[in-house]
């Protein structure tokens, strides 16, 4: 058995050739280690602060949950003045609304004749105009339900900022720009403020017209309770103008 110390210098074995990668990684510094630490505490910091928001939520609704309740009227006095107010525009649209759709000649001029007839028509078309927005709306909302509060909240500052440049540029002595400016300025601090709670309320809001998809049937109920508004628009209308033309001429 041969000991490494009788063998010649020239005859010891050399360690193994490194390759290119390797000399050149004992020569770079050594950074990796490092920036992969802090990215570790960056993302282990944002964990913990949504780990605090969870139990925060969570010991809210805890304080919060509901309990059950025996069914009973608790609003006695709001109930009572709900159908005062049904049973007396009942009465005032029975009484003086035909009123409203007579014409009436000016006490000033005889050959000017009032009728309110637009006025009711404009109801309608502003309640059909309604109907037409909200649905555009819903589909709008449905389709980027995701990323909503984002484009919210871009559109709001960038109405803000043309609202103050518009401004400027058009009466610049005016207060309008400095209050476009003011809400520019509100805008931009509300968006830092609140853009890391955004994926909680677009995860709640993209679950709720998620089940809106899912269940038509709530679409078509408000659509119902809408057309019914309408009606109640248009019939309150009625009864004002009814009512002024006989307070007016009496």
């Amino acid at each position: 058995v041969w000991d490494s110390q009788d063998v010649s210098p020239n005859l010891q074995m050399n360690p193994s050739p490194m390759n290119s990668s390797q000399l050149s990684q004992q020569h770079l510094p050594q950074h990796g280690e490092p920036v992969f630490q802090a990215r570790r505490n960056k993302r282990s910091a944002s964990m913990r602060k949504m780990h605090m928001r969870q139990q925060s939520a969570q010991l809210f609704m805890e304080e919060v949950k509901g309990v059950e309740q025996a069914p009973a009227c608790r609003n006695v006095l709001f109930v009572l003045l709900f159908l005062f107010h049904l049973v007396g525009m009942a009465f005032l649209g029975n009484t003086y609304g035909p009123d409203a759709f007579v014409e009436q000649e000016d006490p000033e001029d005889d050959l000017v004749a009032i009728s309110y007839r637009n006025v009711i028509y404009v109801a309608c078309l502003c309640g059909a105009f309604a109907v037409t927005l909200s649905t555009l709306a819903l589909v709008l909302m449905t389709v980027i339900s995701k990323k909503l509060v984002q484009v919210a909240l871009i559109v709001t500052i960038a109405l803000a900022f043309a609202w103050g440049t518009i401004g400027i540029g058009l009466s610049p002595k005016n207060f309008v720009p400095i209050t476009g400016i003011i809400c520019f300025a509100l805008s931009i601090g509300y968006t830092f403020v609140v853009w890391e709670r955004i994926p909680f309320s677009s995860s709640n809001l993209h679950t709720g017209l998620s089940g809106i998809r899912a269940n038509s049937g709530t679409v078509v109920v408000a659509f119902a309770f809408q057309f019914l508004a309408l009606l109640w628009t248009v019939y309150f209308a009625y009864v004002v103008i009814g009512v002024y033309d006989a307070v007016s001429i009496g």
